[in-house]
């Protein structure tokens, strides 16, 4: 197997560190990606050089922003095959991730990935994020293509500790996303910050979040926060 290069061009320019470790488990995550696909769907992403750029690079890009991920706690929600969560510990091996997935045979596969992988720094978890207790801080939050903005924040805001930050990669339409938003999101103490990426055809953006203050939000259910979102 051969590691595009895009993806190495793209570290090097960004100066994330890459050694041939890395590389491998990279390689190795691939392999298992593929083969279990076959079975489960993780992904519809299978080629090789678009699963390096538009699953591990697209994950990895968070690694550009300027934050400090040297022994930081990170949450990613909703992470089905593992992204972006597992390769930001490849990459960061005293990064501690918790990655939370409400589908049980995903959970299996990343547990049985990280076993091949041989990491200790990710503990997946069988659980819907907004059953998550909310006395679990961590310093970041990420999610990858899992929900509407104004849902994604109220589901995580409790778990982000004052000081920490909500990460999320979000598509073309962010924009939209963050129509109306400005009152709710300064109500609850926190300010956005936009950083867009160019991994390949398509336009991307993180949208970086700080938390200031810690407003105790009343748990609602998916269905509740759905119907009735925050703007």
């Amino acid at each position: 197997m051969m590691i595009p290069k895009k993806f190495t061009e793209y570290l090097s320019q960004n100066k994330i560190p890459w050694d041939a470790e890395k590389a491998d488990s990279f390689q190795q995550f691939f392999k298992q990606l593929v083969e279990v696909n076959e079975r489960l769907n993780l992904t519809r992403i299978t080629d090789e050089e678009d699963v390096y750029i538009k699953h591990f690079l697209d994950s990895l890009s968070i690694l550009s922003l300027p934050l400090s991920f040297k022994d930081k706690t990170l949450c990613d929600v909703g992470s089905g095959g593992g992204f972006p969560g597992i390769p930001l510990a490849i990459m960061h091996p005293d990064l501690k991730v918790t990655s939370v997935e409400s589908t049980g045979k995903k959970v299996d596969f990343q547990k049985a990935l990280i076993k091949i992988l041989a990491i200790d720094n990710v503990t997946p978890i069988h659980e819907r994020v907004e059953e998550l207790p909310t006395e679990a801080k961590f310093d970041y939050v990420t999610s990858r293509a899992v929900a509407r903005l104004s849902i994604l924040i109220e589901l995580t805001y409790s778990l982000v500790k004052v000081g920490g930050a909500m990460i999320f990669l979000k598509g073309p339409k962010y924009s939209q996303e963050l129509k109306g938003s400005e009152p709710s999101l300064k109500k609850m103490g926190l300010s956005v910050e936009t950083y867009p990426i160019q991994i390949d055809e398509n336009e991307r953006m993180i949208l970086l979040i700080h938390k200031t203050l810690d407003l105790p939000l009343k748990k609602r259910p998916y269905g509740a926060i759905k119907k009735s979102p925050l703007w």
